[in-house]
């Protein structure tokens, strides 16, 4: 079934994911590596988002070989992880964390766009095939976490490179789109021109700032934690809870959206958010408080995530999904991201300026949830979606 292989392909994507972003921190500290200078090498991951999507995204929505484009951009990034070493220098980790970024953010929108098309008007059911990206995350990060402790932090490249080696094979098990013949979808433009709208603006700007929320998360959890004398067990397992609640949510999202909408799923996720990052900045040597927050990044990120997508599917039609893709990846992953992480390393210093960062973050939550109440209300919002 497709759907089958489609869950199975996000389950090895997102496992990349799940060694990248909760390790690279301490990898990137084992050669010497600052805090700001983490941050700015995750600031150039994310940050690739901004633009490089682009490059294949017309592309992929005239001709319709996703998966062909897909598999280019998964050569580039193994290419990308082997050449990672910081043992090169500054300038040479830069510009290869710069290619990787490149890499997985080319690949991702052609992914959501073959879901997408395979779905058809069951939109809905997105999150069911997502939430194996978050079991995918979920079992790379407990494991990778637990080979890592044992071999030594110099294997993260080497986990990754494995990772992207299944995630190739798995491609040449999911269907091939065909491009669209629709004379509708040929005359409805490229699907830039939707961001004319101030609705929709201000969705995608809602979106990015909740990202810019998640950076530090991202990018600093492991070694706050750590700071603040946490075994690598916890940590792991903390890591591991918010994956899980994740996908367990992923599950009951197609129904809460098919019977209640997007808007309570918004406006509670954002809610929750502003406690999360509250609470690390408060008490993150709290361990019931801290399992509370890693909860709720099951609406944090999987309900905001899946909201966006069945948003953005409804918001550009079948011939610019690529084009819808890649303005979400690029103006919420990459904008957001990238701006985090930036403030996040400027003010991080040794640790000192967590507190203020994450309260940052509850305050980009606290903007968001206005911004949402005052002009996403589905009233507003319905003229947009097909």
């Amino acid at each position: 079934m497709p759907i089958v292989k489609l869950s199975v392909l996000y389950w090895a994507y997102f496992s990349i994911f799940g060694v990248l972003f909760p390790y690279a921190g301490r990898y990137l500290k084992s050669f010497g590596f600052g805090y700001e200078q983490i941050g700015l090498v995750m600031a150039l991951i994310t940050g690739a988002n901004i633009g490089a999507p682009f490059l294949i995204a017309r592309l992929s929505d005239l001709t319709g070989k996703r998966v062909l484009l897909a598999r280019i951009s998964i050569i580039f990034l193994f290419i990308a992880v082997f050449f990672f070493n910081p043992d090169k220098g500054l300038a040479w980790t830069y510009f290869m964390a710069f290619a990787i970024g490149i890499s997985m953010s080319m690949a991702l929108p052609q992914f959501e766009a073959i879901t997408l098309g395979i779905l058809g008007d069951d939109k809905h059911k997105y999150s069911s095939v997502r939430l194996w990206g978050s079991l995918g995350f979920l079992s790379s990060v407990w494991i990778s976490g637990q080979l890592l402790e044992t071999l030594g932090i110099e294997w993260f490249r080497y986990l990754q490179l494995g990772l992207i080696v299944l995630l190739f094979v798995v491609t040449f098990s999911i269907p091939v789109e065909k491009a669209s013949s629709s004379h509708s979808d040929v005359i409805s433009g490229s699907g830039l021109e939707k961001l004319f709208s101030p609705t929709i603006l201000i969705l995608f700007f809602v979106l990015m700032l909740n990202q810019a929320a998640l950076a530090p998360y991202n990018s600093f959890a492991d070694l706050y934690w750590q700071q603040w004398g946490l075994s690598s067990f916890t940590i792991g397992s903390l890591l591991a809870v918010a994956p899980i609640a994740e996908a367990a949510l992923m599950a009951l999202i197609p129904i809460i959206l098919f019977r209640y909408g997007y808007f309570p799923l918004l406006v509670l996720s954002l809610i929750l958010g502003i406690i999360r990052w509250m609470v690390m900045a408060w008490i993150p040597d709290q361990l019931s408080w801290l399992i509370t927050a890693q909860i709720f990044h099951a609406f944090t990120f999987g309900a905001m995530h899946g909201t966006a997508i069945y948003l953005i599917g409804h918001i550009f039609v079948k011939s610019q999904q690529g084009m819808g893709q890649s303005l979400y990846v690029s103006l919420v992953a990459g904008v957001g991201l990238v701006s985090g992480n930036l403030v996040a390393g400027s003010l991080w210093k040794d640790g000192s300026g967590a507190e203020q960062v994450f309260l940052l973050a509850a305050g980009a939550c606290v903007v968001s949830l206005i911004l949402t109440l005052v002009a996403l209300k589905p009233s507003q919002l319905k003229a947009h979606l097909h």
